[in-house]
């Protein structure tokens, strides 16, 4: 079945949510999934519907994750998952509504430096949950693990750089890409939880405070510098800004940061051109993107 049409949506929310259906609103529709809000007389949620069956696993993943950092911050629940497929083509699940507005809207004025500040603090406390090993995240922890984070990491390179270089012209540009991260290695302290998509879509901010962290359906474990440079990059902190949140993550000894400074945005640029071959950015485009990835390597 098909559900596109919102009057879908609220037919399965009417079987499954107590409280009249007043509104069904679709918010978000992307390759990965589509993202509704549903408001009722007694609350508000979020229904998530994965677009392909292999995204099924996420709705347990998010689910246990979201359990587990609400012990040190504020994010949804997840109270119901129907993978019945009985009413929508792939899994779904519902998620009570959190009060706020996106971070874009509200880092601004007077109160700037202190939400950097507390972005700092937020995200340090969600790299603060450890594993034993290193890798993607599932239902029930991490699968597939390796003790070894240069392991990891050297396969996650490869796979990258195998996705984005697939003509003549682009695996040349990749074989210097890989030498440039065999020559320049990302430390891995310890395996912990990284939410990988930091971003201001993804944190609330209601009363001037962070008020919930959502979407950990990419998160894994890993370096916890790799969330940092995403959060400098995804916000565009620069100068005094990029400064005050480093020192707030930091302690205010940020030398770890700046010692891998150039590594972590060149697998930052990376992680950005695999979206590009992911959303299907035409093969020119992508090349003119290797190129400039490779300039900014040798500077």
């Amino acid at each position: 079945m098909s559900y596109k049409k919102q009057d879908f949506v609220k037919f399965w929310c009417d079987k499954q949510l107590a409280g009249k259906i007043l509104r069904v609103k679709e918010i978000r529709k992307n390759k990965v999934n589509r993202v509704f809000l549903i408001e009722t007389t007694l609350n508000k949620f979020l229904l998530k519907a994965c677009r392909y069956s292999h995204e099924d696993f996420k709705p347990e993943k998010e689910k246990m994750i979201y359990e587990l950092v609400s012990k040190k911050i504020s994010c949804p629940r997840v109270i119901l998952i129907d993978f019945s497929k009985e009413f929508f083509p792939n899994a779904v699940y519902l998620i009570v509504f959190i009060k706020g507005n996106h971070a874009s809207d509200c880092i601004n004025g007077k109160n700037r430096v202190k939400l950097i500040r507390e972005l700092a603090t937020v995200l340090k406390k969600i790299n603060g949950f450890t594993f034993k090993s290193y890798g993607w995240i599932g239902s029930n922890g991490v699968y597939n693990g390796k003790n070894n984070w240069a392991e990891f990491y050297n396969d996650s390179i490869s796979k990258k750089i195998a996705k984005i270089c697939k003509d003549k012209e682009c695996k040349n540009f990749g074989k210097k890409i890989s030498t440039f991260f065999q020559s320049n290695k990302l430390p891995g302290d310890r395996p912990c939880l990284v939410h990988n998509d930091f971003r201001p879509e993804n944190v609330l901010i209601n009363s001037q405070r962070i008020s919930g962290v959502l979407d950990f359906e990419w998160a894994f474990s890993g370096e916890r510098l790799i969330d940092v440079v995403k959060a400098i990059r995804y916000f565009g902190f620069e100068g005094t800004d990029r400064l005050e949140f480093l020192n707030s993550y930091f302690k205010r000894k940020p030398k770890e940061f700046f010692d891998n400074e150039k590594v972590l945005n060149a697998f930052f640029d990376l992680e950005q051109l695999e979206f590009s071959v992911v959303y299907r950015a035409h093969r020119k485009i992508i090349r003119a993107r290797l190129k400039n990835l490779l300039e900014r390597m040798r500077d």
